[in-house]
């Protein structure tokens, strides 16, 4: 479609039948949503798994109301300690997907427990790939923090904690305080991983501070962005249970 001309197989009767088949898929994703803003993981795995079970969703579509999507599922997956979706949701991305594209190595480096090693070893190339294509600047822009904590957390899993603390180090510059307080969760993950219990424990102080900003900041923002905040709790609840460990 260019401007306001359709093509030759498109018209506005093919339209309008796509956006109903479109509505029960909505309506879940939606429920999905709501479930979420409150905190109801089970309540949103099932949700999720229904739009899922509708059938018809091309992970390879970058258009609302997938872009990020994928990222969600995720997160809500392992808060619900829904270990089968998650690992469905690895397995249908890895097969059909974009992965780089649809945050897939985000959504690997979540459980590494969960995925095989050929997963997080696909993951770290492809956060190193998107890393290596930023140029080099006094600051970031917008998106690119995202990129270096992929990077970081992709080095820190791999057992790479000083390349993961490089990388880090440019996350924790970005604005926006989801992404710096996740990169402080995991530079303290990092930094212990190299007996540097000093500066681990600073990182984690760094990452507790950014969280209670948040909590603090725009209701609608914190309503808006609620994967993102879960995703902070999860880096948070994992460097913490490490300053336990001896």
């Amino acid at each position: 479609m260019l401007g306001e001309e359709l093509s030759s197989s498109v018209t506005p009767a093919s339209l309008a039948a796509r956006r109903e088949s479109w509505q029960p898929v909505r309506d879940h994703l939606n429920e999905a949503e709501k479930h979420g803003r409150a905190r109801e993981w089970v309540g949103a795995c099932g949700a999720f798994l229904d739009a899922l079970e509708v059938g018809g969703l091309d992970w390879g579509m970058q258009g609302t109301p997938l872009v990020g999507l994928p990222l969600k599922i995720a997160t809500v997956a392992v808060l619900a300690e829904d270990e089968a979706l998650y690992a469905r949701l690895c397995r249908e991305l890895a097969e059909r997907a974009v992965p780089g594209q649809l945050e897939f190595s985000s959504i690997a480096l979540l459980r590494p427990d969960a995925v095989s090693p050929r997963t997080l070893s696909n993951a770290l190339e492809i956060a190193r790939g998107e890393a290596n294509r930023i140029p080099d600047a006094e600051h970031l822009k917008e998106g690119q923090g995202w990129t270096w904590l992929k990077r970081g957390i992709a080095e820190y899993r791999a057992g790479n904690a000083r390349q993961a603390l490089e990388a880090l180090g440019k996350a924790r510059k970005a604005f926006n305080l989801n992404c710096s307080g996740i990169a402080h969760a995991f530079s303290s993950l990092a930094a212990r991983q190299i007996g540097d219990v000093e500066n681990s424990s600073d990182y984690l102080a760094r990452a507790e501070s950014n969280y209670q900003q948040i909590l603090g900041g725009n209701a609608e923002r914190l309503s808006k962005y609620w994967h993102r905040v879960a995703q902070f709790e999860l880096a948070l609840a994992e460097a913490g249970a490490a300053q336990t460990v001896r």
